[in-house]
């Protein structure tokens, strides 16, 4: 009786995630997103006429950026049935590698010994604040989830 008839196993096997093709996915996502991250950081460290540091300004766009694009992404998956790579891709690999949440941080304890804690705070609070927003307008963009709702 313990035995799963053959249909049922071949069954299992489709319906099973196939680790190296997420890994793949999540690896060719990756890539595309540090390069992307790369440029955006070239692009502000050569156009900055602004009298704000550049590093935080390129880290804040990225994140802000990221954040509006992922709720876009989760939005649209909520409502199309996507393919199972799609996510680890987009949303892991993409953009978990465009995005930083480690620069930023170190930028916070850069501008707190330069600055002050104040103006480190300030950074934190408002890239955490757009980035919400952000993810927000991403989600009703695409028509997704309205924001705080349930997913």
């Amino acid at each position: 009786m313990g035995r799963p008839s053959d249909a049922a196993e071949t069954k299992r096997r489709r319906d099973a995630p196939n680790v190296f093709a997420e890994m793949m996915a999540v690896g060719l996502g990756g890539a595309i997103g540090a390069t992307l991250r790369g440029l955006v950081d070239g692009l502000a460290s050569t156009t900055a006429a602004i009298a704000l540091p550049t590093a935080p300004m390129a880290t804040l766009a990225v994140n802000l950026l990221g954040a509006l694009l992922l709720g876009a992404v989760l939005g649209r998956f909520e409502r199309l049935g996507a393919s199972p790579l799609a996510r680890p891709f987009l949303v892991v690999g993409l953009l978990g590698s465009f995005t930083t949440y480690s620069t930023l941080v170190a930028q916070g304890f850069e501008i707190r010994a330069s600055v002050g804690a104040g103006a480190a705070i300030a950074l934190l609070a408002f890239s955490l604040l757009l980035g919400l927003a952000g993810f927000a307008a991403g989600e009703r963009l695409v028509g997704g989830a309205p924001a705080g709702g349930t997913r």
